[in-house]
């Protein structure tokens, strides 16, 4: 959102100030497209259409490349796809024509580039597993219709030897929220399938 756009809102919201030079069919245009803004903590908030206990912050222009870099580019934000990437901010940040913006900052990613998309005509190279549990696959399903316990996305881990599925239903893609699945569910719980123990 263009700072002035943002101030506009601001400023009627907090003190009924209508932006300068409007004609009364634009005031009442502007009046009808602001109710789903709201103040909060002095800053500007959006009501969530997907969830309601979430509001959305409003993200003036200025702010929106650090949202990008935090939500896909940053160590542990994983360079998600465009789709995931979207809903993850989309969680806790709006502002107009987020799809498309998100859509060419992951197309000018250097290293989403880098890795490139595979071809058909590449070769397969098997990997070599000695016991189960020695190597395994992680992979994330949603944004998903919420759950009554708050859940979105389904963290999934799978044995690359005996092909064992550990499923969990977790509330946000954030690294902070799937470590402890693999901790509990594949770091703790190993030990007690695998002959031996877990090959660190």
């Amino acid at each position: 959102m263009n700072l002035e756009e943002y101030v506009n809102i601001y400023n009627y919201l907090d003190s009924l100030i209508l932006p300068a030079n409007l004609s009364m069919e634009l005031q009442k245009k502007f009046i009808t497209k602001i109710k789903p803004y709201f103040i909060q903590h002095y800053q500007l908030y959006k009501r969530n259409r997907l969830n309601p206990d979430e509001p959305q912050q409003v993200v003036k222009i200025n702010d929106v490349e650090r949202i990008l870099f935090n939500g896909h580019s940053e160590s542990h934000s994983g360079h998600f796809g465009i789709e995931n990437t979207y809903h993850r901010i989309l969680r806790k940040y709006y502002w107009s024509q987020m799809y498309k913006t998100i859509k060419n900052y992951i197309k000018a990613c250097d290293i989403c580039q880098r890795k490139g998309r595979t071809t058909k005509n590449n070769q397969l190279n098997p990997i070599p597993v000695r016991e189960p549990f020695e190597k395994i696959g992680i992979d994330l399903v949603g944004p998903l219709p919420i759950t009554s316990n708050n859940n979105r996305y389904i963290v999934v881990a799978i044995d690359y030897l005996t092909k064992w599925a550990e499923a969990r239903a977790i509330s946000d893609a954030a690294a902070t929220t799937i470590l402890p699945f693999l901790y509990e569910d594949i770091i703790c719980r190993c030990h007690d399938r695998a002959p031996g123990g877990c090959v660190s």
